[in-house]
């Protein structure tokens, strides 16, 4: 695997042990974060908001990498999730996130998503 390749992964594996700060800690100050609604958010913004987000968690995310692509300074990372919510409540759902990376650090990550279903 390449550089490249690793930092999106580490990326991943910090968002889904809920570890955000972490996660972002992989990305240029000035990076950009798009969330599966549209919505583009700075580092500090992006923080908050998936901190936010994880508060109504009841553990952390299983997400499982079912593909990943590679070509100079892009990553793209197919992945399916499972979040426990309260109430014994799985949420699931597909994604596809895209990195682009530059003197490894990622300067941009755009997630995208299916439908969820429960």
């Amino acid at each position: 695997m390449t550089e490249e390749v690793n930092l999106a992964l580490d990326y991943l594996r910090s968002y889904a042990d809920l570890d955000f700060a972490g996660a972002l800690a992989l990305s240029a100050e000035s990076a950009s974060f798009q969330f599966p609604d549209g919505n583009v958010a700075d580092k500090q913004t992006a923080i908050q908001l998936l901190q936010g987000l994880a508060s109504s968690f009841a553990g952390p995310i299983d997400l499982q990498v079912t593909g990943v692509t590679s070509e100079v300074g892009r990553v793209a990372v197919e992945a399916t999730a499972e979040v426990p919510l309260p109430g014994e409540i799985v949420y699931r759902n597909q994604y596809h996130y895209l990195f682009e990376i530059t003197d490894a650090q990622i300067i941009a990550v755009r997630e995208y998503c299916s439908q969820p279903t429960g």
